[in-house]
Formats: structure tokens, sequence, C-alpha cells
């Protein structure tokens, strides 16, 4: 008898964004403006990183060892540390909004909300309209019916995508039948 198949509550499917689309996402994101700046810096970290929104949002100057073109993080959902490196575009990014775009404010936050009093992160509400009309500049469609947000950036990474997938490579391998060669196949 086979066990029961487990049910996520989330049944849409991930959106996995090809190499091109996710070139067309880069370079559709406004970066003439503050906010532009700061969204160009998370695109790229979801693209190029694979982190998760809640902890782009979350990270700080702490976590960042410029030296050593490093990101170390506690990741937020998991607890579990995090240490990648820090790509070049990526740290450009981060420098241009810290420098050009990021409000002048107390937050300990990298990512900061744009309007007075520039405290804390901004809301997901906001981002998930941005990345919307990022989306609309690159001209991608969107299936509404799969999740196009943030996240899916996270999908570009074929390591990240894998977690995704939930296959059990073992398991799989233990239904596997014998298939039996035919005469007529060998000959």
């Amino acid at each position: 008898m086979l066990s029961a198949f487990p049910q996520w509550v989330r049944a849409k499917l991930p959106t996995v964004w090809s190499e091109e689309q996710i070139e067309s996402i880069i370079h559709a994101v406004d970066t003439t403006t503050a906010t532009g700046k700061r969204d160009y810096a998370i695109v790229l970290m979801g693209a190029r990183l694979g982190l998760r929104i809640g902890d782009m949002l979350n990270l700080t100057m702490n976590d960042i060892d410029w030296e050593n073109k490093l990101i170390s993080i506690i990741q937020g959902k998991t607890k579990e540390p995090l240490t990648l490196p820090l790509p070049d575009d990526v740290g450009w990014a981060l420098i241009n909004y810290l420098k050009n775009g990021r409000p002048e404010t107390d937050c300990p936050n990298i990512f900061v909300v744009h309007n007075a009093p520039y405290k804390g992160s901004p809301f997901k509400s906001t981002l998930r309209h941005n990345i919307s009309k990022i989306l609309k500049r690159a001209g991608i469609s969107v299936d509404r019916s799969r999740h196009y947000g943030w996240h899916s950036l996270r999908h570009s990474d074929p390591q990240v995508a894998k977690h995704y997938l939930r296959v059990d490579l073992d398991g799989l391998a233990k239904c596997a039948l014998e298939v039996e060669v035919m005469d007529y196949v060998r000959q």
C-alpha cells in the first residue's frame, strides 16, 4: 500500500523564469529613482542569490562583508545560517542604492520605506505592486494561476528551484519497475 501523499497548502506551481526573462526583468527596473535603485538591488539579490524577500528586507550593513565579498545571514524562515558570495553587480547595486537612493535614516535595515519617517522595511504590498510594474515594463505577461511576486525570482537559481520540486529520488527509485525486454526489441 502506498503511503498518503502530503498535501501542501499552496497548490500554485512556482514560476521559473528563463535566463532571458530574468535579464529582461533586471533591465526593466527604472534605476533613475530612489525606489528604483532599491528595487534594482532587490531584483538582483533575488535573481543572483536566491534570497527570500523577507531575508532581503531584514538585511543590515552588519550582514555584508565588503572586503571578502560575502553576505551572511540567519534565514528568517528556517533559522539556518547562510553565507553567500556577493556578486559584483549585486554589490554595485547595493552601493548605488546606499549612496544615491536610500533616505537618511537611523534604521539598521539596508532597504527602508521611502516615505517619512523612513523607518522599517518597505511594505510587501508596495513591493508586490513594484514587481508587477517591472514585469509589465519587461513585457512579461503573467499567468495569474502562477506565483509571480518577488519570491518567484528565487526560482531562477536551479539549486533554489530544486527545493520547490520536492522530489525524493531515492523514494522514486524504490517504485521503479523492471522492464522486460522483448526479443523483437533486441533485433
